[in-house]
């Protein structure tokens, strides 16, 4: 305030003082500081104006960043949704490895080894040579008691005909 108070002064002083200042010297004196402050106030409204330029210069910067980022966004939206899809495909191929795991594991509860195998094999075997040993020795004994029994038969046919030729019966094989 002390600037401007001293420049209205500066203003009054350089009239020519010779005699006391009329009014009309300190209204010339008033005009010209109010002029002097009119062009100040018009550069300063300049440098705002070029100031506000550059703030809307600035803005249009921020705006085009912000396409920028919006753009960035979408790009990342875009990933988002390809690692969701890519979660789901792991999620299922978890599920089917759990799938594999679990039949595998039923696989070797319910599976035998090749010495289990073998020896079950072996007992399988010696079962089966039993049981056709049985056969066999079976089938001996029904052809003994066959053979038996055939004697016995023709034994008794041949006193058969004997008999019916003694009683005189006529009997035929």
């Amino acid at each position: 305030m002390e600037l401007v108070y001293r420049e209205c002064y500066d203003n009054l002083t350089s009239v020519n003082m010779n005699h006391e200042p009329t009014t009309q010297d300190i209204l010339d004196a008033i005009n010209a500081f109010a002029t002097s402050v009119d062009r100040r106030f018009e550069g300063n409204d300049q440098q705002f104006k070029s100031i506000d330029q550059q703030f809307k210069s600035i803005d249009q910067q921020f705006k085009s960043i912000d396409k920028h980022f919006e753009s960035i966004d979408e790009q990342f939206k875009g990933i988002d949704k390809q690692f969701k899809g890519i979660d789901k495909r792991f999620n299922s191929i978890d599920e089917r490895f759990d799938d594999i795991d679990f039949e595998i594991k039923e696989i070797k509860d319910n599976m035998v080894t090749k010495d289990e195998l073998a020896t079950e094999l072996s007992t399988l075997e010696n079962r089966i040579t039993n049981q056709i040993d049985g056969f066999v020795t079976l089938h001996n004994t029904m052809d003994v008691e066959l053979v038996s029994v055939r004697n016995r038969c023709d034994r008794m046919e041949s006193f058969i005909d004997k008999a019916a030729k003694k009683l005189d019966i006529e009997y035929s094989r």
